[in-house]
């Protein structure tokens, strides 16, 4: 082996396991190797043929990671030797191989004729048309004419002679000329048919339509089209947009679903390969580090808090469902192996049942409930990504409540624009107000309830459904926010950007309010004050249960 990033013996033993197909004990070796600083190239590229064996990538993930690699070890032959062979080949083009014909061959049939050295007689060249030109054909009624066609291929000059058709070469009798030449295969011209004389019938007496309005047009059928639920898209981003939001979330909004996929797969990728550097972690550890990973990622962070309960999949369904029935190649080997890990250990403390399996083969790992039941958290997790397959509903099935039920985990906070502060100051939360529509807030109420976030009143029933699903969490929110504190204020904003469009009020900032939702005051036409912050903020905490949409409508009926 020549030097260079596997020029280490331990790396060779892995690649000999490889080569072997021993892929057990090539994990356990990567796995003890995976501390190493100086061999990281080498074990990221042993990893990635590791994976690729199992099936666990796709040819997209493949280059992916050994392009890193390369990024970072250039000088790496194996590696890219590698990357070759991953690379589908350019396809070459059919005509390169259609052969070159010189002689006879048959324009229908392709069938190479031996060659004549007769040419057809005048009449029988007649009776077959010239490969270039349509020609006219005489229609059996009088008052019907069938023009001929333009040409197809460009048309010899008159003064030029005519090479006879090959197939004429064999009429007998014909004079002998030289033979036709035919390089590349010509395809006769189609046949031209007259159309049928109408026969017009005898139909007796019509009698007048029976209808009110006889003169009236009937209305044309429905359109089949016309019956199919609008589909409406969020708002695309603007310029103010691109700086609050993540450009992950930002290419889910423009529609780029593939490229928000593979920028969630990057990321699960290093958390998954932090976690197994050291030694293989179960699955229940697996399945806590999957949520800080929903906790805090682009996209899944919009629909905390995930506590590992059983309803936290209701949630986990909505931030899938932005990706199900899209364009996407398969599914992601990191990203899948977190989902299913946090879905099957919501189930398992849900049901007081046990995990069967081990993180070498996620797709094989289940739970097995108390009453014999069997759930497989992998294939429930492809089927949300890639149908749009509720997870929740299969999850809930035969649930039995164990003898000790766990106590919800806490997540860590979301991001936001105004980290590390806890609160916006002013003017960023009037921005936010503004952008909200294109953010996945937005992307979510416009493809998945159908309800786009137009700052009209109308709106405002997304925004009530967004908060009736976070605040359904097993987790209170903290007195300070916590969890809530960010979808509070992106509902709060976009709240008093419909009021103050609808209703007139306007933005003011309570000065005298310590920083936090009183911060932020809204005031009406009649000179009251309104805080929607704290509204979304109370229905997020439970606090009340009562609709953001009609407290903002009472604001308009006084």
């Amino acid at each position: 082996m020549s030097g260079g990033p596997l020029d280490d013996p331990r790396l060779q033993e892995v690649e000999a396991c490889l080569n072997d197909g021993r892929f057990e004990e090539a994990q356990r070796k990567l796995v003890a190797l995976g501390s190493v600083r100086d061999l990281g190239p080498g074990v990221a590229y042993l990893t990635t043929r590791l994976l690729a064996q199992r099936g666990r990538l796709d040819a997209s993930a493949i280059t992916e990671r050994i392009n890193d690699v390369l990024a970072e070890a250039p000088d790496f032959p194996e590696a890219r030797n590698y990357l070759n062979s991953v690379r589908p080949a350019a396809a070459a083009h059919a005509l390169a191989h259609a052969p070159t014909l010189s002689g006879a061959l048959d324009p229908q049939s392709g069938r190479v004729l031996p060659t004549s050295k007769t040419s057809a007689s005048p009449s029988a060249a007649a009776s077959v048309p010239a490969p270039g030109r349509l020609a006219s054909v005489p229609s059996p009624d009088p008052l019907v004419s069938v023009p001929a066609p333009g040409p197809l291929i460009s048309v010899p000059s008159p003064t030029a002679p005519t090479a006879p058709s090959p197939r004429a070469s064999k009429v007998p009798g014909a004079q002998r000329t030289r033979p036709s030449v035919l390089e590349t295969p010509r395809v006769p011209g189609p046949i031209v048919h007259a159309a049928p004389r109408a026969v017009i019938r005898d139909l007796g007496t019509l009698e007048p339509p029976r209808s009110e309005m006889p003169t009236e047009p009937a209305p044309p059928p429905s359109d089949p089209a016309s019956l199919e639920m609008p589909r409406f898209e969020p708002e695309p981003p603007s310029t103010a947009g691109r700086g609050i939001w993540d450009q992950v979330e930002l290419d889910l909004a423009s529609g780029r679903v593939e490229s928000a996929l593979s920028a969630l797969e990057k990321q699960a990728g290093k958390r998954l390969d932090e976690l197994v550097q050291k030694r293989m972690p179960e699955l229940e550890t697996i399945a806590e580090h999957a949520a800080d990973f929903l906790a805090t990622a682009p996209i899944t962070c919009h629909f905390p808090a995930y506590d590992l309960s059983l309803g936290s999949l209701a949630r986990l369904d909505a931030a899938l469902a932005l990706f199900a029935r899209r364009p996407q190649r398969g599914p992601r080997y990191a990203l899948s192996v977190l989902l299913s890990a946090y879905v099957g250990e919501s189930v398992r403390r849900a049901s007081g049942g046990r995990w069967q399996g081990r993180l070498a083969e996620p797709d094989m790992a289940t739970i097995e409930r108390p009453r014999g039941e069997t759930y497989q958290p992998w294939r429930a997790v492809h089927q949300a990504l890639m149908d749009g397959r509720p997870i929740r509903v299969a999850a809930s099935a035969g649930r039995t409540s164990p003898d000790t039920p766990e106590r919800p985990r806490r997540p860590p906070e979301p991001p936001s624009a105004w980290a590390p502060a806890p609160w916006p100051d002013f003017s960023l939360f009037q921005l936010i107000g503004r952008v909200v529509p294109s953010s996945v807030l937005g992307t979510w109420s416009a493809r998945i309830v159908q309800v786009p976030l137009d700052r009209s009143l109308a709106s405002l029933s997304a925004i009530d459904q967004y908060l009736g699903l976070l605040g359904a969490s097993a987790l209170p929110a903290e007195a300070s926010g916590g969890w809530a504190r960010r979808p509070a204020v992106l509902t709060g904003a976009y709240l008093g950007e419909v009021l103050c469009l609808n209703a007139g009020a306007r933005w003011s900032e309570n000065a005298d309010a310590p920083p936090g939702p009183l911060r932020f005051e809204l005031i009406t036409t009649d000179g009251g004050a309104a805080y929607p912050v704290l509204w979304t903020l109370e229905r997020l905490r439970g606090q009340s249960s009562g609709s953001v949409a009609d407290r903002a409508r009472s604001l308009l009926t006084g």
